[in-house]
């Protein structure tokens, strides 16, 4: 059996709390509240993690996340208030990813595959099937099931 390090066994108390669901105001407000107030179960406010809790192996589990509430609490530092805010950026009324999606488009930061963004691929595979039904080797009686892509990323 071999012994924890240190950095493995405070890296299991990285953990960043759900936002409210049903309040969008109160999801954005709590955002950069975990980004600028200590969590008394890590001891630490987002923006002082230490990068181990979100890079490398644990990355797709908490790098997002901690992203999403860092852009939050940018815009909102950006804005000086919460009136101001919620002027600048009205998706917040949506919720918070179309908050968050708005906050990325407002500073050209929109998250995009190296295969494009979902509309290109989308309009890459509507010419490919489009390509396959005119060409008589590939084109079928039956409609073929090609699964749609449900990347929501971008």
């Amino acid at each position: 059996m071999s012994a924890q390090s240190s950095t493995e066994v405070e890296r299991r108390k990285a953990v960043i709390p759900r936002l409210p669901k049903n309040n969008p105001g109160q999801a954005w407000r709590a955002a950069v509240k975990q980004w600028t107030e200590i969590n008394p179960s890590t001891g630490y406010a987002l923006k002082d993690w230490p990068a181990s809790w979100y890079k490398g192996r644990v990355a797709s589990r908490l790098g997002s996340t901690r992203n999403g509430r860092k852009l939050v609490a940018f815009a909102y530092k950006q804005a000086g208030s919460d009136e101001k805010f919620e002027e600048e950026f009205p998706a917040w009324k949506n919720g918070y990813a179309a908050l968050l999606a708005a906050i990325r488009e407002r500073y050209c930061l929109a998250r995009e595959s190296i295969n494009g963004t979902r509309a290109e691929r989308r309009q890459k595979r509507e010419a490919a099937l489009a390509a396959m039904a005119a060409d008589e080797e590939f084109a079928s009686d039956e409609e073929d099931s090609f699964e749609e892509d449900s990347d929501d990323s971008d």
